[in-house]
């Protein structure tokens, strides 16, 4: 009977858009709807795109700056943390779960996640050739701040640094050495030899919404992207259709979970539904998780993971 169901259905979605939406509405009265509607969407030229934060980095561990920086000044590459791998295992075992095969695995080149991917495709795909490394996912340069112990700085401006990525105000070089204003702008965090000024918000906004148009332009399939906090805020507004989600914090390991479509086919159909964000010019989205990191919550309260968090960082 669900063969019956199913077949003589399409039959019937193929006359028009207007019959797949109606029928899409109507078919919310049969049990075998939500199977259906997911079987039918699954036929189509729709990308799944899971997109996750890396794991706890070992200046993550030492409450460091990171922004677009691999290393320190003197070579230490900014890698996974103990408690970071115990994450990464965990992140595994649901993606196992729940989400594999992926079409294809993409990454930042940051260590940070480049390794974590890596390590990802070889345990969950080891058909695929390797990763797809996209410069565009890395980190959002954070200027002055870069490496430095954030509990010892006022935490006001750099905040406000991180929301704003000097693009209202250029907090990169300090003049007033005031007392106020060292209070208000952390003006004894000095920028080093070569370093190069943060990021403006425009600029990385436009750097993510790139890498997204490209996105939607790839062939149909589930996808796993790994990149980093402030970088992932910018690529789901991007998706959103929005200027920003930066009070939207993303943990490590953090799953991100969307339904795209290209414009073309469907775009009668998902103009028409509560849940489909986007247009006819950029596709169409739906959220399906935002910020999951209930895994790693329980994680965190394995005595495992805690002797994990001593972990000795020598830099």
């Amino acid at each position: 009977m669900g063969l019956i169901f199913k077949y003589s259905s399409l039959l019937i979605l193929r006359l028009s858009p207007h019959a797949l939406k109606s029928f899409l509405y109507l078919s919310f009265l049969s049990n075998d709807s939500e199977k259906f509607y997911k079987w039918y969407l699954n036929t189509k030229s729709m990308l799944e795109a899971l997109v996750v934060r890396h794991p706890q980095s070992l200046w993550n561990l030492r409450n460091r700056g990171q922004g677009d920086s691999d290393a320190d000044e003197h070579g230490n590459v900014n890698r996974i943390s103990e408690a970071g791998q115990l994450e990464l295992d965990a992140l595994c075992g649901v993606l196992k779960r729940g989400y594999v095969p992926f079409k294809e695995i993409l990454s930042s080149d940051l260590t940070r996640a480049k390794e974590p991917a890596e390590y990802t495709q070889q345990l969950l795909m080891p058909e695929l050739s390797g990763i797809k490394i996209d410069k565009r996912l890395r980190e959002v340069n954070i200027g002055r701040y870069t490496g430095v112990d954030l509990a010892k700085i006022n935490k006001g401006p750099f905040l406000t640094h991180i929301a704003y990525l000097a693009s209202m105000k250029d907090l990169n070089s300090i003049d007033d050495s005031s007392e106020s204003a060292t209070a208000l702008t952390n003006a004894h965090i000095k920028p080093k030899d070569g370093q190069q000024r943060a990021e403006t918000r425009d600029e990385a906004s436009r750097r993510l919404n790139e890498f997204y148009q490209e996105f939607i332009t790839y062939p149909p399939g589930k996808y796993l992207i790994f990149t980093h906090g402030m970088a992932l805020q910018h690529l789901i507004a991007s998706m959103m259709n929005v200027t920003s989600i930066s009070n939207v914090t993303q943990g490590n390991c953090a799953i991100n979970h969307f339904f795209i479509w290209a414009p073309g086919e469907l775009d009668d159909l998902m103009a028409g539904l509560s849940n489909a964000i986007g247009g006819r010019d950029r596709g169409f989205v739906t959220l399906n998780k935002l910020n999951y990191d209930s895994y790693i919550e329980r994680l965190r309260d394995t005595d495992e993971y805690k002797e994990a968090l001593k972990q000795q960082v020598d830099f």
